[in-house]
């Protein structure tokens, strides 16, 4: 499952920086490693000793949401962020 996901999304990558859609980001093993861990985090949460499927689907949904949507939106670590007042209104309350 892990290896059909890392193969899919840097596919999906590769597919983006060709059609110029975004500048993309490589992904590398350095990813498939931190959506590893959150799925191992998510077991913990749920006092699981064993990773589930579920855990492994949502780790890679937040890795998603975290990472490949940034790029797609063109953030990076070059780039200013703006914070919209209803995001630093969640900053400030966490």
């Amino acid at each position: 499952m892990l290896r059909d996901m890392y193969v899919g999304d840097r596919q999906a990558s590769k597919a983006q920086q060709i059609s110029k859609k975004t500048n993309g980001i490589p992904i590398t093993v350095r990813q498939l490693e931190a959506i590893i861990r959150l799925s191992e985090s998510i077991a913990r949460m749920h006092l699981n000793p064993n990773v589930e499927t579920e855990y492994v689907e949502e780790a890679h949904r937040l890795f998603r949401i975290s990472t490949l949507n940034a790029a797609a939106s063109g953030m990076s670590s070059s780039t200013s962020t703006q914070v919209t007042g209803e995001m630093q209104g969640l900053v400030n309350k966490i």
